[in-house]
C-alpha cells in the first residue's frame, strides 16, 4: 500500500497535463491508471487509451501539440510528436488527426504559433514549473534530502523527470555515483534496464544496476545497454548465475573489464547462444587432498549433461594470459572433459597482440603435463599417447580451441 500511494504521488507530481497521464497509463501498463486518467481526456484520446496498455491499438496513430519552454521570442515553441513519443515534460496543447497531413504540415511549419493563445501557454508553463519545483521540496522533506542533494537533482532534471528515473537517481546517490546522479543519458539508460522485465527475473537487483562501473573506453552507459540488450533476448529460465556477473562488473579495474568482454562475446554470439542453457562463473573442485583442484569457468554450456562446454574468456594485452598453464592443465584434467571440443578460450580481438597464435603456440609447448592419463583420454585412438602427442593434437586444433573476435 505505501508502494502504491508513494507511486501516486510520483505521478500527481509529475502528470500536469492529460497526454502525459495517458502516456503513462499506456507505457506502465496500467490498466487502473490508464482508465482513471482516461475520464480527463476528450473523445478519441479516450477511446485510444481506454483498457490501458492492451487497449492501445492505435496509439501510433495518435499526435500530440505540446509547448517546450525555450529562449525565443514567445517564450515556447510548439512541435508535435506521436503519443507513443511524448515524455512527461511536454505540454499539452491539442490533439490531431494524423490523417489530415496538411494540418499536421502547418504544426511542423509553427504555423499553429498564430492560432493559440501565447500568454495562456507561457503561464501555464511558469505555473507548471513552479507546482513541480513545490512538489520537489516538498518530495525532498520527505526523503530527507539535503539541500546539496535537492540542488544535484535540481541541476540533473532540468525539466520533469519521470517517476522511475527518480528513483534511478536516488539508486545512484545511495551507490555514492555522484558524476552519474549528474548525467541524464546515464539516468535514463539506467531507469529502461531496470524496467527490462528479465533483469529481475535473471536475479539482478536494481542496486547491483547502480553500482556498475565502467572503464577506459567502456562507459557505464555501453555496460547498461549490453546488459539490457542481453536480458531483452534471451529466455531467463536459461541462463544461471547472471547476478555473479553484474557482481564482477560493480567492482572496477580489471574486474570489470573481464566481466564486460564475457558479456560484449555472448550478446555478439546471441544466435550460437540461442536455446542452449549457460551458467556465468561455476567454481568447481575435484580430486583428492593432495592433489586437489579448484576452478573457476567464465560460462559453461550445459545443455547436454554429458558434454559441457567450457569458456574461459580473457580480455588481456599480455599472452599468455597469467596463470595460463594453469588453467589450461585444470581444463584437461576436469573429469567431464573428455574432448578438445569441450574446451573454448575466447580472447578479445581489441587487446589481442599482432603475434597472438605464435607466442600462444611458444606456451602450449611449454606446458608440464605429468598425468599421462590426461593424453590417454584425449587420444583415445592413438596406440601409444602421450603428453608430447597431447601437444601437438591441441595445436593442430588451435583455431577450434582459441579465438580471437571482437
Amino acid at each position: 500500500m505505501q508502494r502504491l500511494i508513494f507511486h501516486i504521488l510520483i505521478l500527481s507530481i509529475l502528470f500536469t497535463d492529460p497526454v502525459g497521464a495517458l502516456y503513462a497509463g499506456w507505457y506502465r501498463g496500467d490498466s487502473k491508471t490508464a482508465a482513471i486518467y482516461a475520464v480527463s481526456i476528450a473523445m478519441v484520446g479516450s477511446s485510444y487509451i481506454k483498457g490501458g496498455k492492451k487497449g492501445v491499438s492505435k496509439i501510433d496513430e495518435m499526435l500530440g501539440i505540446v509547448a517546450k519552454k525555450t529562449n525565443n521570442v514567445d517564450g515556447f515553441e510548439l512541435v508535435y510528436k506521436k503519443i507513443k513519443d511524448l515524455s512527461p515534460t511536454d505540454f499539452h496543447i491539442a490533439s490531431v488527426n494524423p490523417l489530415d497531413p496538411a494540418v499536421a504540415t502547418k504544426i511542423k511549419a509553427n504555423d499553429f504559433i498564430e492560432h493559440v493563445d501565447k500568454d495562456f501557454i507561457k503561464v501555464n508553463l511558469d505555473q507548471k514549473l513552479e507546482k513541480f519545483s513545490k512538489k520537489i521540496d516538498d518530495l525532498a522533506s520527505k526523503l530527507n534530502w539535503s539541500k546539496t542533494d535537492k540542488d544535484l537533482f535540481n541541476k540533473t532534471f532540468k525539466a520533469t523527470p519521470t517517476s522511475e528515473n527518480i528513483q534511478s537517481w536516488k539508486l545512484l546517490k545511495k551507490a555514492n555515483r555522484t558524476g552519474l546522479m549528474q548525467n541524464t543519458n546515464a539516468i535514463d539508460i539506467l531507469t529502461k534496464a531496470r524496467l527490462n522485465p528479465n533483469i529481475n527475473k535473471l536475479g539482478i537487483t536494481d542496486e547491483a544496476l547502480a553500482k556498475i562501473k565502467g572503464f577506459r573506453g567502456t562507459s557505464f552507459e555501453d555496460v547498461i545497454k549490453q546488459l539490457d540488450e542481453f536480458a531483452t533476448h534471451v529466455n531467463p529460465n536459461q541462463v544461471e548465475g547472471l547476478s555473479k556477473l553484474v557482481s564482477d562488473l560493480g567492482k572496477g579495474g580489471s574486474w570489470s573489464q573481464g566481466a564486460e568482454w564475457t558479456l560484449r562475446y555472448i550478446n555478439k554470439n546471441a544466435t550460437h547462444f540461442n536455446g542452449r542453457k549457460i551458467v556465468f562463473e561455476i567454481t568447481e573442485k575435484w580430486g583428492d587432498a593432495e592433489n586437489g583442484m579448484i576452478r573457476i569457468a567464465d560460462v559453461v554450456d550445459i545443455t547436454q549433461d554429458n558434454f559441457k562446454i567450457y569458456y574461459e574468456l580473457k580480455s588481456v594485452i599480455d599472452v599468455p594470459p597469467g596463470k595460463f598453464a594453469e588453467q589450461f592443465i585444470k581444463d584437461l584434467s576436469r573429469r567431464d572433459v573428455n574432448s578438445l571440443d569441450q574446451i573454448k578460450w575466447i580472447f578479445d580481438g581489441q587487446k589481442a597482440p599482432a603475434d597472438f597464435k605464435e607466442k600462444m603456440i611458444k606456451a602450449i609447448e611449454d606446458l608440464d603435463i605429468n598425468d599421462k592419463k590426461i593424453a590417454e583420454k584425449f587420444l583415445p585412438d592413438v596406440r601409444k599417447p602421450n603428453t608430447e602427442l597431447l601437444k601437438k593434437e591441441i595445436k593442430t586444433r588451435f583455431e577450434e580451441i582459441f579465438k580471437v573476435t571482437d
